[in-house]
């Protein structure tokens, strides 16, 4: 049959019967030719459907499309990391497990899934399967504990760099010194533009981090300081020269500070315009928090050997802040230092082990609460 026969080119012009000497077709005969060019035309599209499906979807994806339920026959080979979102439901999870090369076909996956009884609930996180598995295996796999990868790290507020570090490596299986080496160079790390800090020092976000476990440590940091810049921006830190008359970089010091020093949330704020006070007075800070950062082990109780130490962390030496923040503050401390309470206050001291503290801008008062500090077993 050549593309004549199909009707796809003209004839020739002429031809027999009486239409011949004027050239123009039987109304039947030109009705035929429609319908084959029409037909003709289905076939073509039909077929370059299944050359796009074959090129876009993949051939794993077209398999599953025309045998739902096909399954390997092993227990697979290699490594596979899987990832399980939160709230994923079974054909989600299905998706992800023919995506990885684990399963042959969301069919099996789901079969093997529903025969399980009671219904079984896959935790979210990443787990280590393997490639070409069956599915039996693959839903196995999931449902073992030992199969889920250490990712999930808790930094609470108020956290220092180096115990956040040790949170990381105790959480994942990133190593110490990986991280100790991703913190050393902050600028590395995409910190905000006013920020040009020698220590990562109160970048390192407080929150619940999953880290795929693919990532190295340099990617969770980044993670990590990208939830901070996030924060930041969510705040307004950047305007805080307009709000507060201090640079970011030194509200986000003293919300460091507010962390350690405040017994009760309700105090930040008021703790906040001691400091800002007693900095607009160019008073010392003399704060335990700074000096304890620096001390080998935070202490309850400051020596005067403790008193005496040069550090610049130490604010009963040195006027003004120290040169870093001392931990990762959180929300509610950077909203403090960047909205402080009103008032005259330059001394505070907590009075007792539930963390109340009482507020002064009068010293023989400030001398008067130490005096119930002490009476109380909260200061020596």
């Amino acid at each position: 049959m050549t593309g004549l026969d199909l009707g796809l080119f003209p004839g020739p012009p002429g031809g027999s019967g009486s239409a011949a000497g004027s050239g123009r077709r039987p109304p039947r005969r030109q009705r035929q030719l429609w319908i084959r060019r029409g037909i003709t035309l289905v076939v073509c599209l039909a077929m370059l459907g299944v050359m796009i499906k074959l090129v876009f979807v993949g051939k794993a994806q077209l398999v599953d499309t025309f045998s739902s339920t096909r399954d390997y026959k092993t227990a697979g080979f290699g490594t596979e990391i899987v990832a399980v979102p939160v709230k994923a439901t079974v054909k989600d999870i299905a998706s992800g497990m023919l995506k990885a090369n684990v399963v042959r076909s969301t069919g099996a996956f789901t079969k093997a899934f529903n025969a399980k009884t009671p219904a079984p609930k896959i935790a979210p996180g990443y787990y280590q399967l393997r490639e070409h598995m069956s599915a039996a295996s693959a839903v196995a796999l999931l449902l073992d504990p030992a199969s889920k990868l250490r990712t999930k790290v808790t930094i609470p507020e108020g956290t220092p760099l180096t115990k956040a570090l040790g949170l990381i490596a105790a959480g994942t299986t990133l190593q110490p010194a990986d991280l100790a080496k991703a913190s050393a160079d902050p600028n590395a790390l995409d910190l905000p533009t006013w920020a040009s800090p020698t220590k990562l020092e109160g970048f390192l976000y407080p929150a619940t981090y999953q880290f795929d476990p693919r990532s190295n440590a340099l990617g969770a940091m980044q993670q990590m300081v990208a939830a901070f810049n996030d924060e930041a921006v969510l705040l307004g830190l950047q305007d805080s020269l307009d709000k507060v008359h201090h640079t970011p970089y030194e509200v986000l010091t003293i919300a460091s500070i507010i962390e350690k020093e405040a017994g009760k949330p309700a105090d930040g704020p008021k703790i906040a315009r001691v400091i800002y006070n007693r900095l607009a007075k160019k008073m010392k800070l003399q704060l335990d928090s700074t000096l304890n950062y620096v001390l080998p082990e935070r202490k309850g109780h400051l020596t005067q050997t403790d008193l005496q130490n040069q550090s610049p962390y130490n604010t009963y030496q040195h006027l003004g802040l120290p040169p870093t923040p001392i931990d990762s503050p959180g929300e509610r401390a950077l909203k403090d230092a960047l909205t402080p309470a009103d008032g005259n206050w330059t001394f505070f001291v907590t009075i007792d082990k539930q963390g109340d503290a009482e507020f002064t801008n009068n010293y023989q008062t400030f001398l008067h609460y130490k005096a119930v500090a002490k009476a109380n077993g909260v200061i020596s």
